[in-house]
């Protein structure tokens, strides 16, 4: 199985008359909730309801724990942390919190997914 990816020209953002070529990844579509429930479910002896219920309440618990600015980590999956998005400010008696633009959830794969998704283990595919 092979990483699709296309090349994409994009201009530089210090020199908006310099473009290059980048890869850029090509999803093949999406692996839902409802879909993981249904494989979860056909190796264990849970139902897909249960399993979809479980799933549910893990994605509450886990937006409420990360808007209580905790961290939550998922074993072998990774972990996942809040950070913002502000504005800089050359003297530090200048930030406050009207410089928060907006807050994004950050993913941290473990060292066990580094190796799932690797260099040595992926290949790619171009694609035009």
């Amino acid at each position: 199985m092979a990483i699709n990816f296309k090349s994409v020209k994009r201009k530089n953002p210090q020199d908006s008359s310099e473009s290059k070529y980048y890869a850029q990844t090509i999803m093949k579509g999406y692996y839902d909730l409802e879909t993981i429930a249904e494989q979860i479910s056909k190796v264990c002896t849970a139902t897909v309801h249960d399993v979809r219920g479980i799933l549910s309440s893990l994605q509450q618990h886990i937006g409420e724990k990360l808007a209580m600015n905790q961290s939550v980590r998922l074993g072998q999956l990774g972990s996942f942390h809040v950070r913002t998005n502000c504005a800089s400010v050359e003297d530090l008696d200048e930030l406050s919190t009207n410089l928060v633009k907006g807050l994004r959830v950050h993913f941290i794969p473990s060292s066990g997914m580094h190796k799932k998704i690797n260099l040595d283990v992926v290949s790619f595919s171009k694609e035009d």
